[in-house]
């Protein structure tokens, strides 16, 4: 956990040096900090989920249907 408390620290610390210098957060460029919350809390055991193509989708089911017999 000391990377992800490292990441929060970091980040923290560099919107606080923004924000000190009189300037505000591009959030066009920069990733919102919930997502980041969302990265640094996820499960680590759960595989992360990734859109299928349809052509992907059709090859699991395929084989999933071959792996049945």
């Amino acid at each position: 956990m000391a990377g992800q408390t490292a990441r929060f620290e970091r980040f923290a610390a560099n919107m606080l040096y923004v924000l000190a210098k009189g300037h505000r957060i591009d959030q066009e460029q920069v990733e919102p900090f919930g997502v980041q919350l969302d990265e640094i809390y996820r499960n680590p055991f759960r595989k992360p989920e990734k859109e299928m193509t349809a052509e992907e989708i059709k090859k699991h089911v395929l084989d999933r249907l071959n792996a049945l017999g």
